[in-house]
């Protein structure tokens, strides 16, 4: 892949993907200018130049990264970001973050449609992250070259993406070697011999999907720490609470802590305890 001089995306309104095609950009290939506007023909015939998000090409070998000329109804959607990702190898990290799909389904297919795919009623504008928004309209301020402060935060925040992406998968691949399953009264129940977890529910999600909770190393204390994955379960830990082994239970019964290590069976046994049973 030959150098990267600058970079080249729409100028008007900025969204998410074109921001984060630019953050993970200026943190791959260094601290590259970048211009906010239409992209010239020599520039899309220069792999030197990264086109983003605008030119209605998708050339990798060219670094040309858009997909406005795909069909409205492809059936796997991209944007700018998924296709410079597929292009550096890290579209696989990427889809183990939770974010990252529906940031292609919002450019791509926009708020409505990607709400039903998700399996929502509407869009959760609600939690719309105003700290997000603020950097994408700062970007999208800029008219021709973007200025040196931005594209340090820019760049900070792309260092920062990229680090957390790869522990995330790093942290996946070690609970996968830790990871003892059992069955207590016919659950699935994850024993995981360590204090990392916290990429268990999407370990869980894609290995386990039926695993009702975990049980772990305490990251705070010298105990055990006991997980519930879903309210749709029979596990409430809240059933422990006044056990002598058991210091903290959460007041949903989502979780709860021992003071110390007991050996496996008997914090087995707790979880046991913890299983509400419906008689007839």
């Amino acid at each position: 892949m030959p150098e990267i001089k600058y970079a080249v995306t729409h100028a008007g309104p900025a969204h998410r993907d074109d921001t984060l095609s630019v953050a993970i950009a200026l943190s791959l290939e260094g601290d590259i200018q970048v211009f906010r506007r239409p992209p010239t023909e020599d520039e899309l015939n220069s792999p030197c130049v990264l086109v983003l998000d605008t030119g209605e090409r998708y050339d990798p070998e060219m670094n040309n990264y858009d997909h406005h000329q795909f069909d409205e109804d492809a059936e796997e959607p991209n944007c700018a970001l998924s296709l410079y990702l597929k292009s550096r190898g890290l579209e696989e990290l990427f889809d183990l973050q939770r974010w990252y799909l529906p940031t292609i389904l919002l450019d791509d297919r926009g708020p409505y449609a990607t709400a039903k795919i998700l399996g929502l009623n509407k869009f959760p504008f609600e939690l719309v992250d105003p700290i997000g928004t603020a950097i994408v309209n700062m970007f999208g301020s800029y008219f021709g070259q973007v200025g040196a402060e931005t594209l340090k935060i820019l760049r900070n925040i792309g260092d920062q993406i990229l680090t957390a992406t790869k522990k995330f998968a790093d942290q996946i691949f070690h609970l996968e070697r830790v990871c003892d399953v059992v069955q207590i009264d016919g659950y699935k129940v994850l024993v995981l011999r360590t204090a990392d977890i916290t990429a268990s529910q999407e370990y869980r999600n894609r290995n386990h999907p039926d695993a009702v909770a975990s049980i772990s190393w305490d990251n705070r204390g010298s105990g055990w720490a006991m997980y519930r994955f879903s309210h749709h379960c029979p596990v409430n830990f809240g059933r422990l609470t006044g056990n002598p082994d058991v210091m903290f239970t959460h007041r949903d019964g989502s979780l709860a802590k021992t003071q110390r290590r007991l050996p496996v069976e008997d914090i087995l046994n707790l979880v046991s305890q913890s299983i509400e049973r419906h008689t007839a």
